[in-house]
């Protein structure tokens, strides 16, 4: 596959009457990486799109990208050794964010944002190993704090304030 790339790659040059060798190095030297549409809509759009990373002669999932029936991104992250892993996003069928949240080895670990059609936080807490943990905090559509709820393990154990004490 690589010996295609660079033959290609060294045709195109030529064309231009411009050096190849930095081309054929950065071949070798960077990963090469490709799409692939899992499935589709019934309307012949993409519905899962899997991206793949070539290294060492090795190919490995690195991210996955779903999208809507019209079109719209659904949800987007990386993916490490087969799980997800890092920064995942998830949108509405408007296009308007919805989620973010990190994921590692494949489990809700991190800072979780739950947002409003109207870009606004309304919801945010952690996972530790799949598992809701510390404080999570629902807001109003205008930014104050409507309740905080404790968790541990998964497990809620207090509740911090509620809207009974928002507008003191």
């Amino acid at each position: 596959m690589q010996f295609h790339t660079i033959h290609f790659l060294y045709l195109l040059n030529n064309m231009k009457q411009t050096p190849s060798f930095f081309i054929f190095l950065s071949t070798f030297l960077m990963a090469q990486s490709f799409n692939v549409v899992d499935s589709f809509h019934k309307n012949g759009l993409p519905k899962e799109i899997h991206h793949y990373t070539e290294t060492n002669n090795k190919i490995t999932l690195s991210q996955k990208s779903y999208y809507f029936v019209n079109g719209q991104k659904e949800k987007y992250g990386p993916f490490v050794a087969g799980r997800k892993d890092g920064l995942w996003t998830e949108w509405r069928n408007d296009g308007s964010r919805l989620i973010d949240g990190q994921y590692e080895n494949g489990d809700k670990h991190g800072v979780w944002t739950h947002w409003n059609p109207e870009g606004r936080k309304i919801k945010q807490g952690r996972f530790k190993r799949g598992k809701k943990d510390g404080i999570w905090t629902k807001y109003t559509a205008k930014g104050h704090k409507l309740w905080g709820k404790e968790y541990l393990e998964g497990e809620q154990i207090d509740i911090k304030y509620s809207i009974k004490n928002v507008f003191k």
